[in-house]
């Protein structure tokens, strides 16, 4: 099988060799055994920096055209076998300088359109899984009426406008981690919930590793149904 980074199974296979590795992979996560029906996230990131994907091992290659094709590979072999995937970080973590795990990350003056490049063709071959989007912020799209800088993860307009307007995705939307630097160091729990539902994240990622709490996920219900309640724009939201 093949083992390391994105960026040296790209290197050391094929797409063809990567889909049989994953294949059979697939099948025995899917099996009664562990019974799983999502596996991981193949990385749809493109290194255009040193430090892009996590220094560009974290990605398949600097060429959209090679990304899209290894993610084909793992999406293949994966609902051959019956799950789903999730392709990451959109809009793309490959012109990144900083690690989001740690804390704010800028992308506004190194992120170009060309990083969609693989969610484009992935996308009219029919791919409807699931996106995630990371905590990457540009000044370009990140509007707020407060003032607030919004990583991508909880921008309604790389969401909303970018994502299912402009690349028609129809898919489930899930964030990156919440509680990872980049949004933890910026944002309060309550202001994140609130600020990614309304940006249009369908599924609200906690590890609960920041700084664990037992009672996470009914603190997350209820900022939610106390949302809901106070204001019907939310609650459709979360009801759709």
């Amino acid at each position: 099988g093949l083992s390391g980074s994105p960026r040296s199974m790209a290197t050391e296979s094929s797409p063809s060799l990567y889909f049989a590795c994953h294949d059979g992979f697939a099948t025995f996560i899917r099996s009664p055994v562990l019974r799983f029906r999502r596996d991981a996230l193949p990385p749809c990131d493109s290194p255009y920096t040193m430090f892009g994907s996590v220094g560009g091992h974290g990605a398949f290659s600097a060429s959209g055209v090679t990304v899209a094709a290894y993610d084909q590979a793992f999406i293949d072999a994966h609902h051959e076998a019956g799950l789903l995937t999730a392709l990451k970080h959109f809009p793309g973590h490959g012109s990144s300088t900083t690690d989001s795990h740690l804390g704010f990350v800028d992308i506004s003056k190194t992120w170009t359109p060309k990083e969609l490049d693989p969610y484009k063709t992935l996308f009219a071959n029919g791919y409807s899984d699931f996106v995630m989007v990371g905590h990457l912020y540009d000044a370009a799209y990140a509007q707020s009426t407060d003032g607030a800088k919004l990583p991508a993860s909880l921008s309604p307009e790389w969401i909303g406008g970018v994502l299912g307007g402009q690349l028609k995705f129809a898919g489930v939307v899930i964030s990156d981690d919440l509680e990872m630097g980049a949004i933890r160091k910026q944002f309060d729990l309550h202001d994140t919930i609130v600020r990614a539902v309304d940006a249009g994240v369908d599924v609200l990622l906690f590890s609960n590793t920041a700084a664990y709490s037992p009672d996470l996920a009914d603190t997350v219900r209820g900022v939610l149904v106390a949302e809901a309640k106070a204001d019907p724009a939310f609650e459709k939201k979360i009801e759709a």
